[in-house]
């Protein structure tokens, strides 16, 4: 994606990593930058909320809690006492969440017979998701559960630019493009974009727009006025495959390490090097026999694995012993 003035111009990508890739490339331009921002970071600044505030996490469970105070709720398999809910509670806000997001009518799972077995859950679930929603808005609260019905786009921010570029990569829920289309109404928006075989769930979206695609190409969309502005058929490389089985994971990371030291001896620049894994759980593992410190691990590490939290339970776990 061009852009001859970068003076007023924003530039949106999947990951802070996208931004420091796409840098490298103007380090030796003598030229103003564009303004940069992560699809996340996007997304937050450009709606307001009027006099609402957003929920914070603890706030957010309370009012779950009290929402769930429901006879009926032991039916789900889920218990009012106060330590299980907690455990329990992120099972409702996921489902809450993603209903949400996709724009799906509580109400209409009722109407289906593929859910007619789970009817007397489904009217649970709308009882307790009815009486969250109350909650937030008597106390003037919103989270992404009712965000749809609150936020507005914030005109002050996209004032500042005069026409946005979104590098897409992964999947815009549908609230997350009505959000763009709206700022699309607003501001001349591009969007950036390559078509294969395995995003077609992605373009969904774009596809409700009458946008038509051709496999293996990238694209440059001007969602103002829904035109292709260029097409580009994605040039095929050459590359050379190794396909081996094995019969425990710990032969896998034998494998794997051993791949990645003759890349190195071939002279390959480590930080070109990436490991794709089918299951993140395998990165508990890799970081086992990781005494090199050759990764660093996109996804993140949970602090669960890590020898101080390990100590301080273990502490903990005899403490809470002694006094019993």
């Amino acid at each position: 994606m061009q852009f001859n003035n970068f003076n007023k111009k924003l530039l949106v990508f999947p990951t802070s990593r996208a931004i420091r890739e796409y840098l490298k490339d103007l380090k030796e331009q003598n030229t103003i930058l564009p303004t940069f921002l992560t699809i996340d970071e996007f997304l937050k600044k450009t709606v307001s909320l009027h006099n609402k505030k957003f929920i914070d996490e603890e706030q957010r469970f309370l009012y779950l809690k009290e929402a769930s105070n429901i006879q009926e709720l032991e039916k789900l398999g889920f218990s009012n006492e106060f330590s299980f809910f907690f455990r329990q509670s992120d099972y409702l806000f996921r489902f809450f969440g993603e209903i949400a997001a996709e724009k799906v009518d509580i109400n209409e799972f009722s109407k289906f017979d593929t859910y007619e077995f789970y009817k007397e859950h489904i009217d649970i679930l709308k009882k307790i998701y009815n009486n969250y929603c109350k909650i937030l808005d008597e106390n003037n609260c919103v989270d992404k559960i009712n965000f749809e019905n609150h936020y507005e786009i914030n005109t002050s921010f996209l004032n500042k630019f005069d026409e946005i570029g979104i590098f897409f990569e992964g999947y815009f829920t549908k609230v997350e493009f009505e959000i763009i289309n709206k700022v699309s109404k607003l501001k001349t928006l591009f969007i950036n974009l390559n078509v294969n075989d395995y995003n077609e769930k992605s373009l969904e979206n774009f596809k409700l727009l009458n946008f038509e695609f051709e496999n293996n190409c990238n694209y440059v969309l001007n969602l103002s006025d829904k035109s292709i502005i260029k097409k580009e058929s994605i040039k095929k490389r050459n590359q050379n495959f190794l396909i081996e089985a094995f019969n425990s994971r710990t032969n896998q990371i034998a494998f794997i390490k051993k791949s990645i030291t003759t890349m190195v001896e071939n002279g390959i620049d480590t930080s070109k090097i990436v490991l794709i894994l089918p299951d993140e759980t395998f990165a508990k593992n890799v970081q086992l026999y990781s005494n090199e410190g050759y990764f660093n691990y996109a996804m993140g590490l949970s602090i669960h694995n890590e020898k101080i939290y390990k100590v301080l339970k273990s502490i903990s776990d005899y403490l809470n012993e002694s006094e019993q």
